[in-house]
């Protein structure tokens, strides 16, 4: 123990005479690794962090996704994934299930926010101002609505009194 060294695992897998759990457990991660790299092939460039190939068995080939937006797309794209894995890699494959696995968003949380709007940097909407014929049609319709409806109406048409007043400052 006091003189062993690291050793590579690919020399463990290989000492081994017979083909046992561990040598086809390196075998089938070496096969996952090769079909992930043809999906990271044939996706586009923004949804390949988001996508993984998880497993395949019984002819099914697994494929996790971060949320359901890319699963859509997927879905979509499942046909020409099917014709593509089983003429390069899979020709005993059948069929693709995909399904939304969180851990791989959380994981590329970096690449989410560098697409995500900055809360501080957002412009301010500017909204053109209630004219008065349409604040006497809204205050008509109040008269004859239920008290909470009646409320809402009549704050909205006093917005037209008040040119300068601006919708952030006065919520509905």
């Amino acid at each position: 123990m006091r003189y062993s060294h690291p050793k590579l695992i690919k020399n463990c897998f290989n000492q081994t005479q017979e083909k046992g759990v561990l040598q086809y457990i390196y075998q089938h991660t070496k096969f996952l690794i090769k079909v992930n790299h043809l999906l990271y092939e044939t996706l586009p460039e923004t949804l390949r962090p988001f996508c993984n190939v998880a497993n395949f068995r019984k002819g099914v080939l697994i494929i996790e996704t971060a949320n359901a937006n890319c699963l859509m797309f997927l879905r979509y794209e499942q046909s020409n994934l099917l014709t593509v894995f089983q003429e390069k890699v899979l020709p005993s494959l059948r069929s693709i299930y995909m399904r939304i696995n969180p851990v791989i968003a959380a994981k590329n949380i970096n690449h989410f926010s560098e697409h995500s709007f900055n809360l501080t940097e957002r412009t301010q909407i500017i909204c053109k101002p209630l004219s008065k014929e349409s604040a006497n049609l809204l205050r008509i319709i109040a008269q004859q609505s239920p008290n909470t409806l009646r409320d809402i109406l009549e704050r909205i048409a006093s917005f037209a009194d008040d040119k300068n007043q601006s919708i952030n400052n006065n919520p509905i």
